[in-house]
């Protein structure tokens, strides 16, 4: 059930920090909920890293504290510690160039997370035997990656056009503007 809270929680994220960056969205209502739903989960899962197993070279699932505790300390506690102080005072932050550079951070954790995500769809793919679900939920998820490519995509078009007023000159650019558009 953590897992799949955390699952999410990142998915939530990859649609909604590309969204927030591009139309400057305040953290108001909705967002101020779902800000603290996501800095309470993940400093309490920093902690619970600490806890976690890990899988050895020969295979073997580790589970002593002391080894779990130095393997995280070692591996990604400077990023996850990171990550955490960003969505604790990143949103303090009243210079908007600085607290968009703080959301724009979060997005590190879709990266550092997403092995999680690949462990847990491994998991439900082994309990399916069917090859055809199989490459039903592998063609999903491509699917899914290109239409959140897509939305970041559009979310950074957003931006560059919200900056750059440029009206066109003559009909030539005009025509090209609207062929953009439709395309």
């Amino acid at each position: 059930v953590w897992d799949v809270f955390g699952i999410v929680l990142l998915l939530f994220d990859a649609v909604a920090l590309p969204f927030t960056l591009a139309w400057s969205v305040p953290d108001e209502g909705f967002w101020t909920v779902a800000m603290w739903l996501s800095r309470l989960f993940w400093s309490v899962d920093l902690i619970c890293s600490f806890f976690t197993g890990y899988e050895t070279k020969d295979h073997k699932i580790e589970r002593r504290l002391s080894l779990t505790a130095t393997h995280f300390l070692r591996r990604w506690f400077l990023c996850d510690v990171a990550l955490v102080i960003v969505d604790w005072f990143g949103s303090g932050l009243r210079l908007l160039r600085l607290a968009r550079f703080a959301r724009l951070l979060r997005t590190a954790r879709l990266l550092r997370q997403s092995h999680r995500l690949f462990v847990l769809l491994q998991r439900a793919k082994a309990k399916i035997s069917v090859k055809a679900a199989h490459l039903v939920i592998d063609m999903s998820i491509l699917l899914l990656i290109l239409l959140w490519l897509a939305h970041v995509l559009c979310c950074v078009w957003y931006v560059i056009g919200k900056n750059e007023e440029v009206v066109p000159t003559c009909s030539a650019e005009r025509l090209f503007n609207l062929f953009v558009i439709f395309v």
